[in-house]
């Protein structure tokens, strides 16, 4: 008991330390779980975390808290204390929350939601509706938003917690801006502004000023915004807030922009990338760049303009990358979690039959290993789904983003010709993702046993010849001859959209992979009375022994490169495999190293 004491008084005084102590402060609760650990008090060792993961989250290393808050999560299911497991899935859902994995902060959110509501301190369960309202309205989702924002209000009001008061009535704010709803935007912050003491909490009225300067600029209310926006500038600077203030000046750049002051404008944004470059702020950086580059070209300095614009994308591109870098290792360390979890039950469960069932060690052994195995696929198969989703999906995604944002910024300086180029490329960039998206989730769906397939009588020759319309441009690009011998009379028992696709896929990768001046021949016959065979042959580098042994897996790419430097993603030939397989037909396919491939697909005859 004694003990316990003190390691209350040594928590509350970890806690009570400053921004400025956030180093010593680890370094203390670190031993404080160490002392825990010896004393066999598994509560303490979990707040003593807590405070670890709390200190990084403050300093902006959300992958390192989620870390720690993952390890000790089990500790924090089995100790017994309420407040420490909502504590301790609170943290990662904030933490989840500011490195843009919205999905899996809301459902961390909603999961503690119910056990917060019973919680004594009843500021817990506002604060969660209110992080699920700020989560929904990043998302764009602005009804539900001021829901659970308007209920977090209600229930702050109820506690007469004032600053959470000020941080719900802002959110709503947020919304209506959202909305464009920006009358009522302004009247929810001038309310703020009104009720806010600036002596007390001049940390909170300096953001709500910034907001509201903006929104009058917004409205081209410009008089009203200026002795705003200048007033969050010197209380900013007063508390030494340094990126509420560069927040201003970027918010003042943008009114000196809209009265045409020039100068003034350009005297603030420098402001404003000073601050921001010192204070490392990359995302105030990256709107200072772009600033710039309106200053700049409203002054006719095309060159100052288009070096800042050039910046302002890499930039853009960076902080793309970062988040979704700092995404992928969240979902990772949660993967990561749940398999050591499993792993933990697999073993427990083993321990208990090894004792209490010694007669059926066989049977149970051989149930593990099965368990195992199976676990190990579907690990394998999420990380190569991972892998997929960062590599090839996003791919093409950032650069329809791109492409459309350069369409955006820069409409009044590009020709006709060069947005026609953009445009084309949004195009077929978003194709391509709509194919790999579709090709990945309707194999999936067959897999699951939950792919509805509608037959009907296709005309096959008129299906591939279709095809082979749409692919001889680009065997042409590369000299390729496709020859055809199709029987005419073909009926198949199939869904033509799936027959289509199939038929797609193999003569993508024939024309990847044949060499340039290379040949294609397809064929359509009826070998027999109950199967109709289509036969695609090119004159590739051929398979080898372990390319044929990976041929129709999931995501496996072979060691053969396409010929023409096009992309493959692994998934078209398992996709050919199991819509063929789901539509009564097989795949097969005949290969050695050097002598081309011939792929060959049988369905039923109609």
């Amino acid at each position: 008991m004694k003990k316990c004491t003190e390691f209350d008084d040594r928590l509350d005084t970890l806690r009570a330390m400053g921004p400025r102590d956030y180093e010593r402060r680890i370094g203390e609760s670190r031993q404080l779980q160490d002392d825990c650990l010896r004393a066999g008090c598994e509560r303490h060792y979990v707040h003593a975390v807590l405070v670890e993961a709390h200190s990084y989250v403050y300093q902006g290393e959300y992958e390192r808290a989620l870390q720690r808050l993952y390890e000790v999560l089990p500790q924090a299911e089995q100790c017994g204390d309420d407040r420490a497991l909502i504590n301790t899935k609170k943290l990662m859902a904030e933490s989840c929350f500011q490195i843009g994995n919205f999905t899996d902060a809301l459902e961390l959110f909603f999961e503690i939601l119910p056990t917060a509501e019973n919680n004594e301190d009843k500021r817990l369960p506002a604060t969660i509706l209110l992080s699920i309202g700020r989560a929904h309205l990043v998302l764009n989702n602005e009804v539900d938003g001021l829901k659970y924002c308007r209920m977090a209000l209600d229930l702050f009001k109820e506690l007469d917690f004032t600053s959470g008061i000020y941080a719900a009535t802002i959110n709503i704010g947020i919304a209506h801006v959202q909305t464009e709803n920006l009358d009522k935007a302004v009247e929810v912050f001038s309310g703020v502004v009104k009720q806010t003491d600036e002596e007390t909490t001049a940390h909170q009225l300096a953001p709500a000023l910034n907001l509201l300067g903006s929104l009058h600029t917004k409205r081209g209310a410009l008089r009203e915004a200026a002795p705003i926006l200048q007033r969050a500038l010197d209380l900013a600077a007063k508390i030494n807030d340094r990126y509420t203030e560069c927040d201003a000046l970027k918010y003042l750049t943008e009114l000196e922009l809209a009265q045409g002051r020039l100068d003034e404008a350009a005297n603030y944004c420098r402001r404003c990338y000073e601050i921001a470059e010192q204070s490392k702020y990359k995302k105030l950086v990256c709107a200072a760049h772009r600033l710039f580059t309106e200053i700049y070209e409203k002054q006719g300095d095309q060159a100052a303009a288009l070096a800042s614009f050039r910046r302002f994308h890499e930039l853009e591109r960076e902080l793309l990358n970062a988040d979704t870098q700092n995404i992928s290792n969240s979902m990772r360390l949660r993967f990561e979690n749940e398999k050591a979890l499993r792993d933990a039950e697999i073993q427990r469960l083993r321990n208990v039959e090894l004792v209490n069932l010694n007669n059926q060690l066989e049977e149970v052994n051989h149930d593990l290993a099965s368990s195992n195995s199976q676990l190990n696929a579907m690990n394998q198969e999420k990380s190569l789904f991972m892998r997929t989703l960062k590599h090839d999906l996003l791919s093409p995604l950032k650069h329809v983003i791109f492409y459309a944002e350069e369409l955006d910024d820069g409409f009044d300086r590009f020709s006709n010709t060069q947005m026609l180029d953009y445009i084309r490329n949004v195009k077929r960039q978003s194709a391509d993702l709509h194919t790999m998206v579709d090709t990945l989730l309707s194999a999936s769906l067959i897999e699951l046993g939950e792919f509805t397939i509608e037959f009907e009588v296709v005309e096959a020759a008129a299906v591939v010849r279709n095809c082979i319309a749409r692919w001889q441009k680009t065997a042409d690009e590369k000299r390729i001859s496709i020859r055809d011998n199709l029987n005419e009379d073909v009926l198949i028992r199939a869904n033509q959209v799936h027959f289509r696709q199939i038929v797609d896929n193999l003569l993508s990768n024939a024309v990847k992979f044949s060499p340039f001046d290379g040949n294609i021949s397809v064929s359509l016959e009826m070998p027999g009375d109950s199967m109709v065979r289509l036969s695609v042959r090119d004159s590739g580098p051929g398979l080898t022994e372990s390319d044929r042994n990976k041929l129709f897996q999931m995501f496996k790419r072979l060691s053969a490169a396409p010929t023409g430097g096009e992309k493959s993603h692994g998934i078209g030939l398992a996709f050919v495999h199991r819509i063929a397989g789901a539509m009564s037909g097989r795949v097969r396919c005949e290969s050695e190293p050097g002598q081309g491939a011939l792929f060959v697909v049988e369905l039923p005859r109609a």
